[in-house]
């Protein structure tokens, strides 16, 4: 349980900290933001998600660090799958990098984007129904506990 705190830590300040970069360097070229500076406000407005996978897996592991059982070993392995391409969608899919950083510019044009753009869409919908299945999780292990 130690390291997915961890690791829900460490991803909310490495995204968190692309964000202020990039706000500093847009105060300093208030204009267009310079290639590198763009590259980060792309990862940084997709490393977030990482942070609520690590949350469902919290939900899904607390407190022992295991499974309620294996019949939730799918859930487990979907959660990372999904969290893993929302992380890699998120940074080739500008839209979510346009509303925290409106003049970023997208990495890539044409059909890259709109693919990453749909992927994208699709999997915030996976999130929400991953962060409800967490939920039901841990209500479940708190009705089955005894004491």
């Amino acid at each position: 349980m130690g390291w997915l705190l961890l690791c829900f830590g460490a991803s909310l300040c490495a995204s968190s900290a692309g964000r202020q970069y990039v706000a500093h360097t847009h105060h300093l070229h208030p204009l267009v933001l310079p290639h590198a500076a763009n590259v980060v406000a792309n990862l940084a407005g997709g490393l977030w998600h990482p942070t609520f996978g690590f949350l469902v897996f919290l939900m899904l592991l607390f407190p022992g660090g295991r499974l309620l059982s294996s019949r939730w070993k799918p859930v487990a392995l979907t959660t990372a799958g999904v969290y893993g391409a929302l992380a890699l969608a998120g940074v080739f899919s500008h839209e979510h990098a346009a509303t925290l950083f409106p003049y970023s510019r997208p990495l890539f044009h044409g059909s890259p984007l709109r693919l990453a753009n749909a992927v994208f869409d699709l999997l915030l919908a996976a999130q929400l129904l991953l962060l409800l299945i967490g939920g039901i999780a841990l209500a479940v292990r708190l009705a089955r506990s005894k004491g």
